[in-house]
């Protein structure tokens, strides 16, 4: 009986007091904690918060709200360029790991954000996000590791980053992998803030006065921005 033990289990539970009702609790308190795992990372939390809120549009929010908008990213400077795809983006969040044997490490996590409007057909917001109040999930938009051939793009990089290391070894011991995540200028978004309406020249306006809404966040009230198409949904579509 010993031998059908599954593995894990077996290292959790002495194989002598094992039974049915140990094994049930076992498996149980597995399931239990990757559920809160899963339901209290920053991703489900931004998702689930999206979709509980109600879906607003520029023209009729009011002062010092906490609102839902979806539209248009649109760069107000210079675009940002994701360091491995090199695609122009307001945001991305890349992820370096090393598996060494059965092991693995993350070596390199990296976050890096923008203002930008959002473009609801039309009617512009300002999204301001801090390294304070801001909670990003974009959708995976490159992935590779380093037994594949990799672009110039990345072994620039990591020259860059990490200068002693031989990109050009394929030591099959010693493996990294690479993960870019972007929310990507025009993709759709939904984001969450507090909305403040202001006094502000735009390159969208040709320069003349008029009142945009500006959306932030802080510690209470989070700024959240997603390009997730589950919650990424204009009302044209909706």
């Amino acid at each position: 009986m010993e031998q059908n033990i599954p593995r894990l289990v077996y290292f959790l539970v002495p194989a002598q007091e094992f039974n049915k009702t140990t094994f049930f609790f076992v498996i149980l308190a597995m399931v239990l904690f990757f559920y809160f795992i899963l339901f209290f990372a920053k991703s489900s939390v931004i998702l689930r918060t999206l979709k509980k809120a109600t879906l607003r549009r520029v023209f009729n929010v009011k002062n010092n709200e906490y609102v839902k908008l979806t539209g248009n990213a649109k760069h107000i400077y210079e675009p940002l360029v994701a360091p491995f795809s090199g695609k122009p983006c307001v945001y991305y969040a890349i992820e370096i790991s090393s598996r060494i044997g059965k092991k693995s490490y993350k070596i390199l996590d990296q976050e890096k954000f923008q203002d930008f409007f959002l473009d609801d057909d039309g009617h512009i917001a300002i999204i301001k996000p801090t390294s304070s109040s801001n909670k990003s999930h974009a959708i995976q938009n490159f992935r590779t590791s380093s037994n594949k051939e990799l672009s110039q793009r990345i072994k620039a990089f990591m020259s860059e980053v990490f200068p002693d290391h031989d990109m050009d070894s394929k030591d099959s011991e010693s493996m990294l992998y690479f993960r870019e995540n972007i929310i990507a200028t025009n993709d759709m978004v939904a984001v969450m803030g507090i909305a403040q309406w202001i006094e502000i020249k735009t390159p969208l306006d040709d320069g003349k006065d008029s009142k945009k809404l500006e959306i932030t966040g802080n510690k209470d009230q989070s700024l959240l921005i997603t390009n997730d198409p589950k919650v990424a949904v204009g009302f044209k579509t909706l």
